[in-house]
């Protein structure tokens, strides 16, 4: 034991000089607007990122532990630029299995792990200047965002925003299974529901916050809150996902399984129709939340029927 603390605190300074050049390393350029117009291939830049500095952050949070989410946010409060606020956002994300791990599955021996619960701390405050960006867009009706990119980091660029959904996803399991996450579950559904306003966020915050409501739904499983949660899903859902300039209909860089069609191949007329049983079907949710009928066997898809075969018939 006094050899492993020891060497972490003889490798310590070195590896958060490390993270620090990974977060350099990981801004996108100053001059960037869209990958179209950029110098810089964009497949090659997200490779670098998510498997080489992915990789050395992670070693990196391994040797610092709670010290690296403290680097992590320091760096996040002087940022000076919302390519170096995203570098911070994507650093916290990649991270985000072994914090997990070191939240949610404490050593059996040694009591609690002081190092894990600064860590929740910190996530919690992190989290919750995200919430507050969530609350205030959405506070500013349609501008949304666009009304807080000067006074909230998380709502300073449309890449930020997209880059913080994704963020936001991968704490699920924090969110519904720590007090702490508990109580950030709300303000960030929120911002997820704003995000869904920004194309280039749509469909990692649709991601996010499906994660988020089934890691959650324990908390979330209340009359007053599922009618709340349906009536800002019904103010702020697009009426079809927006179009993206980098969507394409090909395969993106983090192998996203998605189960929906590309919105650029869907007719006019399907847009409509799926857009009306969004409609009918949040108006029946609220309407079942009303009587408070949140958790009802009568909501629960009735069972497929059983196929016949040749003999049968």
């Amino acid at each position: 034991e006094f050899r492993r603390v020891l060497f972490r605190s003889a490798g310590e300074p070195l590896f958060r000089r490390l993270a620090s050049a990974c977060l350099r390393r990981a801004e996108l350029p100053a001059d960037f607007t869209s990958w179209e117009d950029a110098d810089e291939d964009r497949d090659t830049f997200v490779r670098f990122r998510e498997q080489i500095l992915a990789d050395l952050l992670d070693n990196c949070q391994a040797q610092m532990r709670s010290g690296y989410l403290a680097e992590v946010g320091a760096a996040l409060g002087t940022a000076s630029s919302w390519q170096r606020a995203e570098a911070c956002v994507f650093a916290a994300r990649v991270v985000a299995s072994p914090l997990r791990r070191d939240i949610l599955e404490p050593s059996s021996h040694g009591g609690p792990d002081a190092d894990a619960e600064r860590s929740s701390a910190m996530l919690e405050q992190l989290l919750g200047t995200v919430g507050e960006a969530g609350r205030a867009a959405s506070a500013a009706g349609d501008a949304g965002f666009a009304a807080i990119a000067g006074s909230n980091v998380f709502g300073s660029h449309p890449v930020v925003v997209e880059s913080t959904a994704r963020m936001i996803g991968a704490y699920a399991p924090w969110l519904g299974g720590t007090v702490r996450g508990h109580a950030r579950q709300e303000t960030v559904l929120m911002y997820l529901l704003c995000a869904l306003r920004v194309p280039a966020a749509f469909r990692h915050a649709s991601h996010a916050f499906r994660s988020v409501c089934a890691r959650c739904a324990k908390r979330l499983n209340n009359a007053n809150t599922v009618t709340s949660l349906l009536d800002s899903v019904q103010n702020t859902l697009p009426a079809a996902p927006p179009k993206t300039t980098e969507s394409d209909g090909k395969k993106n860089d983090d192998d996203d399984r998605s189960v929906c069609d590309d919105d650029d191949v869907l007719p006019a007329k399907r847009k409509s129709i799926v857009s009306a049983k969004l409609a009918r079907t949040i108006s029946q949710e609220k309407e079942l939340a009303r009587l408070g009928i949140v958790d009802s066997p009568a909501r629960k898809p009735a069972p497929k029927p059983k196929k016949i075969g040749r003999a049968h018939v």
